[in-house]
């Protein structure tokens, strides 16, 4: 799998439980291109951003471990916490 595909993955998972933590709540995979000071070879960056239609103060980024038992089983958690942390 890709890094976008994981990515992806993570999106999707959090999609099935994000209307019960907070119906406005939106993910999407964000993607960036990065450019080296040193010259380097570009490269793609991936991340989660999340965005709230009526809370300015709920938006964040992440990133993710690439492997299932994060997406699967850590994942909710991690997302939770971070919504609770910054509802409070």
């Amino acid at each position: 799998m890709t890094p976008y595909d994981w990515y992806t993955r993570a999106k999707e998972r959090i999609e099935h439980f994000l209307p019960s933590l907070d119906k406005n709540l939106e993910v999407y995979v964000d993607t960036d291109v990065i450019t080296p000071n040193d010259r380097g070879a570009e490269y793609t960056t991936f991340m989660l951003a999340f965005s709230h239609s009526y809370n300015p103060n709920l938006h964040w980024t992440m990133e993710i471990e690439m492997n299932d038992d994060y997406i699967e089983y850590k994942l909710e958690q991690i997302v939770t916490n971070i919504y609770l942390a910054r509802i409070e």
